[in-house]
């Protein structure tokens, strides 16, 4: 074979195995800011924005809130990747209002919560929400 040959396919492997998994950050723009917008803004009354998303961590029930509603838990990402993009979110659209002692989604808690069913998620998130406030965040 010919050494421009080897250097070719050497460079086309190289390029291909980075598209297979290109990151957290290009997840969330392949599943997530058609809704939520490249900023995580979101769409006031509509789609809830990431900014205070953080704040979920600091009330009972909130964490997996995030994992249990249906963009998270009906995503077509593994559970792996969508741990990283979860944690990506809040480290970026969120980083202000993460508790001190932020521990990152895994792998195996997204597993779990993704399998319990989230029936009325107005209702759940009114609730937190109103805990939220009532901490003062």
């Amino acid at each position: 074979m010919k050494p421009s040959t080897v250097l070719w396919i050497a460079i086309c492997t190289s390029l291909c195995a980075g598209m297979v998994w290109a990151g957290p950050r290009s997840d969330y723009m392949l599943n997530c800011q058609g809704c939520h917008l490249p900023d995580g803004s979101g769409v006031v009354g509509k789609v809830p924005s990431f900014a205070d998303l953080g704040n979920f961590l600091n009330v009972d029930g909130g964490r997996e809130f995030i994992v249990r509603v249906p963009g998270t838990a009906q995503s077509k990402l593994s559970d792996a990747n969508t741990a990283r993009v979860l944690n990506w979110i809040l480290e970026n659209f969120s980083a202000s209002s993460l508790p001190d002692e932020f521990i990152p989604y895994s792998r195996e808690e997204v597993a779990a919560l993704r399998s319990v069913r989230l029936d009325d998620i107005g209702s759940e998130r009114a609730r937190l929400v109103s805990r939220i406030e009532a901490l003062g965040t």
